[in-house]
């Protein structure tokens, strides 16, 4: 072998290497995410939802309902006159509590997304560091075989479609660390 094979070689190595590091920082992520995260985000949920029914404008504006619905005595222009007037402030408690439900599942399918990507980030270290093995191999030990490219052509293909796939995999851990960090932030 040639000083370029061996150095296409080390440099494929070292960056499926890199990969595997960064899919375990992939997978770690996504414990983080499914666990600790979700189980404080669902737990400030409940609070908030329990604020709701007990405390907040919402609650109050229940209670004058129903006592006024078991005295009989409704006058409806005075009660859709104080429901206008306490609008506002119930629909901003109640868009709290439903970002709450919507953070939580979206924070569970990033946990499930990272870590099918981590899966996935480590067979496609595996392939590249495979396929830089089989063209060295083919360019070195039997580059006049025709039956070989295919396998050139093969090899050539999976290196196109692997950076690709790395880019995603980047893109979601990126968004999980922006969610983190939003999370830690607001904490």
């Amino acid at each position: 072998m040639n000083f370029v094979s061996w150095l296409l070689v080390i440099i494929s190595f070292a960056y499926s290497s890199s990969l595997c590091v960064v899919s375990k920082i992939m997978k770690s992520k996504s414990r983080l995410l499914g666990t600790k995260i979700k189980k404080l985000i669902a737990l400030k949920f409940i609070e908030m939802s329990a604020d709701l029914l007990s405390t907040s404008e919402f609650a109050e504006l229940m209670e004058e309902v129903s006592f006024l619905t078991n005295l009989e005595v409704i006058d409806k222009d005075s009660l859709f006159h104080e429901l206008y007037q306490k609008f506002p402030r119930i629909e901003k408690e109640l868009k709290e509590v439903f970002i709450r439900v919507s953070l939580v599942n979206k924070i569970d399918y990033l946990a499930k997304d990272l870590e099918r990507k981590a899966f996935v980030l480590r067979i496609v270290a595996g392939l590249m560091f495979i396929s830089v093995l089989g063209l060295v191999a083919y360019f070195d030990f039997c580059p006049y075989i025709s039956i070989l490219s295919i396998v050139q052509y093969t090899t050539t293909g999976l290196m196109i479609i692997l950076p690709l796939i790395v880019f995603d995999s980047l893109k979601t851990l990126y968004r999980s660390d922006k969610i983190i960090r939003d999370f830690l932030r607001e904490k």
